[in-house]
C-alpha cells in the first residue's frame, strides 16, 4: 500500500546499542555523578568533555563493577559501587569522643581543654582529623569531618551562666546530652555546636538546660555573649554571619528564596573543592593499587540541611523582633532639621480588617534631610495632614 499524501518518509531506526554514544547536558552528568544512583550497578560509564556545554557517554556492557569518570584536564573522579560508602569516621563518634575527653579533664585540665581555650572553643575542620587521631579514633579521610564549636564559657572565658528561668547563679554540671548537638548552617559549610548540660540548684527551680540556651547566653556579659557564633531556632541554627547579611540584602531587594539558593550554591562549591582535593590525594593510593572508598553524595549530605526560603524568612522576623527595642531607641537618637512626610497605602490593604473596615488608613513615614527614617507608624486617617509624632508613636 502506498503512503498517505503529506506523510514524511520515515527511515526505520536501528535499535541503539549500549556501545553507541549518547549526548547529554553537563548539568545532568554532574547531577548523576553527585547523586550516585544505586540501581545502575554493574555498568561502566566513561564521560569525556567534548565542548563547552556537552559531553559524551559510552555505556559499555555490564561488568563486575560500575565506574563513573569525569575527565576534564587533570581532574578525574571515580566511584565504585562495590565499596562501602562513608567508611571513615562519623561525626557522631567524633563528637562523642570529644565529650568524653572533656569530662575526663574536668578536674585536671589537659591538652584538649587547653586547645579549646586557645582556639576559643573551635575545632576547625583542618584540625579535626588531628584531634580525632589523638583521641584514638580511626581517621581515614579528613574531608568527612566538620568543624565543631564547643561552648564552654566557664573554661574558656571564666564566666558562669545563670539559670534562664529564675536567674540564679547556683549552677552545676549535669553531664552531656545524648544527641550530637545543633547543626549550624554557615555561609560555605555546616558545623556542629555542642555544650554541657547544666542544672539549677535552687530548690524551687531545679531546671536542667543546655549551656547554649539563648536566655542563658544573654545572661553573660556583652563582650562574652557576642562571641557566641550562632542564632538558635527551635530545632536548627543559623550562623551569625548569615544573620548579619539578612537585613542589608533584604533591604536591597533580595528575597528569602534567593538567599536560600545562594547558600545551597556556596555549599555545593565547597563540597566540590573538597572532592577534588580528596581525589588528587588518593591518586597515590590508587597507584599503589589500594582501594579507595567513594566520596559521599552531596544530595544526601547537604540537601536535607539546606535552609528553605520560609526558614530564612522566619529567622529574619524573629531576629528583628529580638532587637526591636534597640531599633526603636536608635531611631529616637536621629536628629532632623528638615522633615519630609510620606504616606503609603499598600500595607493597609493586606492588614486585618474589623467588620470589613480597615483598621488603619495609611503607613506614614517621616525622613530627615539625609533620607533616614525618623518616625514611622500607622495612622487611622488616609490623609497625612496635621500628622504629629504623638499620633504615630515611637516606631
Amino acid at each position: 500500500m502506498g503512503r498517505t499524501q503529506g506523510a514524511k518518509d520515515q527511515v526505520p531506526r536501528k535499535r541503539r546499542k549500549k556501545s553507541e554514544l549518547e549526548r547529554v547536558s553537563l548539568a545532568q552528568v554532574c547531577k548523576n555523578f553527585f547523586s550516585a544512583p544505586k540501581e545502575r550497578k554493574g555498568s561502566e560509564i566513561r564521560i569525556a568533555q567534548q565542548g563547552e556545554n556537552e559531553v559524551t557517554i559510552d555505556d559499555a556492557e555490564p561488568e563486575t563493577e560500575r565506574e563513573v569518570r569525569i575527565e576534564d584536564a587533570d581532574i578525574c573522579f571515580e566511584v565504585k559501587d562495590d565499596e562501602p560508602e562513608n567508611s571513615s569516621l562519623t561525626m557522631e563518634k567524633f563528637i562523642k569522643a570529644v565529650k568524653e575527653q572533656i569530662s575526663k579533664e574536668e578536674k585536671n585540665p589537659s591538652w584538649l581543654t587547653r586547645y579549646l581555650v586557645e582556639s576559643q572553643g573551635w575545632i576547625r575542620q583542618e584540625q579535626a582529623h588531628r584531634i580525632a587521631a589523638k583521641l584514638g579514633q580511626n581517621v581515614k579521610e579528613w574531608e568527612t569531618l566538620k568543624a565543631v564549636y564547643v561552648w564552654l564559657p566557664k573554661e574558656v572565658y571564666d564566666q558562669r551562666l545563670c539559670c534562664p528561668t529564675c536567674g540564679g547563679e547556683n549552677i552545676i554540671g549535669h553531664g552531656w546530652h545524648s544527641h550530637i548537638g545543633r547543626r549550624v548552617v554557615a555561609l560555605h559549610d555546616n558545623y556542629y555546636l555542642t555544650g554541657k548540660r547544666l542544672k539549677c540548684q535552687d530548690q524551687e527551680c531545679g531546671r536542667t538546660f543546655m549551656s547554649y540556651d539563648p536566655q542563658a547566653v544573654r545572661s553573660l556579659p556583652l563582650d562574652i555573649s557576642c562571641m557566641f557564633p550562632a542564632y538558635l531556632t527551635e530545632k536548627g541554627a543559623l550562623d551569625t554571619q548569615l544573620v548579619d547579611m539578612l537585613r542589608p540584602l533584604f533591604d536591597s531587594g533580595m528575597r528569602a528564596e534567593t538567599f536560600a539558593r545562594m547558600i545551597l550554591e556556596l555549599h555545593s562549591k565547597e563540597f566540590t573543592r573538597r572532592a577534588i582535593r580528596r581525589e588528587m590525594r588518593n591518586r597515590k593510593l590508587k597507584a599503589l593499587k589500594q582501594k579507595v572508598a567513594p566520596f559521599r553524595s552531596f544530595v544526601k549530605e547537604y540537601h536535607d540541611f539546606s535552609p528553605s526560603g520560609r526558614y530564612i524568612s522566619d529567622v529574619y522576623c524573629d531576629f528583628s523582633e529580638s532587637i526591636r527595642k534597640h531599633l526603636t531607641a536608635q531611631i529616637k537618637c536621629r536628629e532632623a532639621k528638615h522633615v519630609s512626610i510620606d504616606g503609603s497605602y499598600k500595607e493597609t490593604r493586606v492588614l486585618a480588617r474589623y467588620n470589613g473596615e480597615p483598621l488603619y488608613g495609611a503607613l506614614v513615614s517621616l525622613t530627615n534631610e539625609y533620607g533616614v527614617y525618623v518616625v514611622k507608624g500607622q495612622r487611622a486617617a488616609e490623609s497625612t495632614d496635621e500628622t504629629s509624632s504623638t499620633e504615630l508613636g515611637s516606631g
